[in-house]
């Protein structure tokens, strides 16, 4: 990494590295509130008969269609362009750990905890009254849950960027992987299993939602 050094150099470095772990944690973050945002439809989910662990599964893989080629994209292409090819592996290992790890939170946290959000068709930027406390209080938990899942995955990270050594961006790329699967598909089940056992209950939150 020496040869980009200079202002263009540090600039380029700083893009390699966030952009990619931006865009998987904004993307994982998107699911947090999906039962909010879904008001009285939700009577559909809980009408049909899906089962939790269903519902969950298919909203993690409609936003992956577009998340994974997003978070490959953001994380691949900026350490190319910038050639700093070497940080590729630890890059996309925290982006993928951050969107994998991000959608499995998500879909634990909104299927227990839901917030006033903007009815259907109102102002997609309109804040509710009176709902900024309960907002704060699931975002939080969702950020805090997920920096601590993260941080297995971005101790190799920074030994990877510190040493520039390509081994530990690998081991980095395995555990964003590995973990990240693991508590998708734990989040998966345990929000699974909280909208089998509240349906009726966020029906009745998610309703009254203003």
């Amino acid at each position: 990494m020496a040869n980009n050094a200079g202002p263009d150099g540090s600039a380029g470095l700083l893009v390699t590295l966030v952009m990619g772990p931006l865009v998987g944690f904004l993307l994982g973050y998107t699911l947090h509130a999906d039962v909010s945002y879904d008001n009285t439809a939700f009577a559909l989910h809980l009408a049909t008969g899906v089962s939790g662990r269903a519902d969950r599964a298919g909203r993690v893989l409609a936003c992956a269609v577009f998340a994974v080629p997003a978070v490959l994209l953001a994380s691949l292409l900026p350490a190319f362009l910038s050639g700093l090819t070497q940080l590729a592996p630890t890059v996309l290992g925290v982006s993928l750990g951050a969107l994998l790890m991000g959608m499995g939170v998500s879909s634990a946290v909104s299927a227990r905890y839901t917030y006033n959000v903007p009815v259907p068709g109102e102002n997609a930027f309109k804040t509710p009254p009176g709902s900024a406390g309960r907002t704060f209080l699931v975002q939080g938990i969702f950020a805090m849950a997920l920096l601590v899942l993260l941080v297995p995955v971005l101790v190799p990270a920074v030994i990877a960027v510190v040493t520039e050594n390509m081994a530990w961006g690998f081991v980095t790329l395995a555990a964003g992987t590995v973990l990240g699967s693991a508590v998708l598909v734990a989040g998966i089940r345990l929000g699974g299993r909280w909208m089998d056992a509240r349906g009726p209950e966020l029906l009745q939150q998610v309703s009254v939602n203003k």
